[in-house]
């Protein structure tokens, strides 16, 4: 296939940043001619066919004043809302020279003038969903709020003076969508799929579903010799937690900490609980005893779930975060909350679940676990879930069935 493809991603970081990074590495292994864009402050971590596109210092303030005032004034608590976002691109002939444009991440990078602009353009288009925002009002997760089905009148996540901007910006993303321009819709779950197409913006649009690719570095390395690495006994069952900001509520670690409680006393002796991420603000119950350690590199986080016998993923909420494909990948055993689409994955790999805040059930899963198991098997079997090769022919299989 003869196509020059873009990528736009708000980040090469977090969760859709390091996916859209990631795909694009993918369909650059499989021989596509695949770039990737982004904002970002270093240059040096840039590999091939990534770039950062420049942004004038009045566009770096408009961005921050306006992140600044949605986090302190718009919305009404600690769950993330942004109803307005500004553009750094004042046209679309920067994607002129490309046949192909995926749209991932968006914030203060692509607004929807933008978009109209790319809808009404001869570009193929695709977008994939890292999470609700592009069918609601602002919303990155709606968490219980149905409003997007119909009218966001009533954001409970906003403060009630700002009420009106989100069902401006749910309608505006309404009529754009209304538009006969065909666009591509990628979701990383089911879950997302599912809800996305029972919104106003999206209603019964057609959504593939394809995971987020993982490299398979994260299946290299000798377990053995990886544990010995970090100082880990053979007797330890050693518990992995991992999140960018280990005191977001939303990621459940208080369900970590009150199930560890709960462990038999034997039991709790061989478990050694590590927390990969920024402290946060975060409480450590007495008796608990678990190593905290701020976050490391991509090639650590590897070995560490490497070394690892469980990850546990406590979600409150969440689409398919990437670290359960990484951890899977790395031969780990996967705890994961039922939420969006962590118990989708749990199912196609034969893992187990437990309701989101259920701290009795996580920790009856704890108390009968054993690391009995092989690590390079379960590898295996995520490799046909999450590998470049797997994911990167599904993406082109679908770019190959729009251009013919």
């Amino acid at each position: 296939m003869t196509m020059k493809i873009l990528h736009l991603s708000t980040t090469l970081e977090g969760g859709a940043g390091l996916a859209a990074r990631r795909l694009n590495e993918a369909l650059n292994t499989l021989g596509l001619d695949s770039e990737i864009l982004s904002i970002g402050k270093n240059a040096e971590i840039l590999q091939n066919n990534e770039f950062f596109y420049p942004r004038t210092c009045f566009t770096k303030l408009k961005s921050s004043i306006l992140t600044l005032f949605q986090g302190k004034f718009v919305q009404s608590g600690s769950d993330l809302s942004t109803p307005r976002s500004i553009s750094v691109f004042k046209s679309i002939n920067v994607f002129k020279e490309y046949d192909l444009i995926h749209v991932h991440a968006t914030y203060n990078f692509v607004n929807d003038k933008i978009f109209q602009l790319l809808f009404d353009s001869k570009a193929i288009l695709f977008i994939t969903m890292h999470d609700q925002r592009l069918f609601t009002g602002g919303c990155h997760y709606s968490l219980d709020c149905k409003q997007f089905k119909n009218e966001c009148e009533m954001c409970p996540q906003v403060k009630s003076f700002f009420r009106s901007q989100v069902l401006k910006s749910q309608n505006r993303r309404a009529e754009l969508f209304t538009s006969p321009r065909v666009v591509s819709l990628v979701s990383p779950s089911r879950w997302l799929a599912e809800i996305a197409k029972s919104s106003k913006v999206l209603n019964r649009k057609k959504i593939e579903v394809v995971l987020n690719p993982v490299p398979e570095f994260y299946s290299h390395g000798d377990p053995k010799m990886l544990r010995a690495k970090f100082d880990y006994k053979e007797s330890d069952i050693v518990i992995n937690f991992i999140a960018s900001n280990l005191g977001n509520p939303n990621k459940g670690l208080a369900t970590l900490f009150e199930a560890f409680l709960f462990v038999d006393k034997d039991k709790k002796k061989r478990l050694r609980l590590i927390l990969i991420g920024s402290r946060g603000q975060i409480n450590i119950p007495e008796g608990i005893q678990c190593d905290v350690l701020e976050q490391k590199s991509e090639s650590e986080i590897a070995q560490r779930l490497r070394a690892g016998n469980v990850l546990i993923v406590p979600s409150k909420i969440d689409n398919s975060p990437n670290v359960i494909g990484e951890a899977l990948m790395a031969g780990s055993i996967v705890f994961g909350a039922e939420v969006g689409g962590i118990s989708e994955v749990m199912k196609d790999m034969g893992f187990p679940t437990f309701p989101v805040g259920d701290h009795i059930c996580l920790a009856k899963l704890l108390n009968a676990f054993e690391p009995n198991y092989d690590k390079n098997e379960v590898s295996q079997r995520a490799k046909s879930f999450f590998s470049y090769e797997v994911i990167g022919n599904k993406i082109k299989d679908l770019y190959i069935a729009k251009v013919s």
